[in-house]
């Protein structure tokens, strides 16, 4: 029922020797969120590069950060649409663009290679 349920065993957890274990659980949400928001936005924007065939993937980094800053406020209103989006949409979108399109592509490549032997 709780947003962050491992948060809030931080704060009701009491050990001797340690009190505030919810500041060290968001310490380390906290560096993770960033270093998996990261390594998503380098491949983003290799990949893009690669797609349009652009010869430095940083030409594409301001504008496709300006782009996804202003799609989060828009598409992402408050946490009950993202509640509502996630328990009514996620399930078929992330089987679609998670299972669904790699394999069409996995398929294709196969076929591809069989083709050119």
């Amino acid at each position: 029922m709780q947003l962050y349920p491992s948060y809030m065993l931080g704060q009701t957890l009491q050990l001797s020797f340690f009190n505030h274990i919810e500041v060290v659980i968001a310490i380390i949400w906290f560096i993770s969120l960033f270093f998996k928001v990261v390594i998503c936005f380098f491949v983003l924007t290799q990949g893009l590069s690669e797609l349009l065939k652009v010869q430095e993937y940083r030409v594409l980094t301001f504008p496709l950060g300006m782009l996804i800053f202003v799609c989060s406020i828009l598409f992402i209103s408050n946490n009950t649409y993202l509640g509502n989006f996630i328990s009514s949409t996620w399930i078929s979108y992330s089987i679609t663009y998670g299972f669904l399109f790699p394999l069409c592509l996995l398929i294709l490549s196969w076929g591809r290679s069989k083709l050119r032997n």
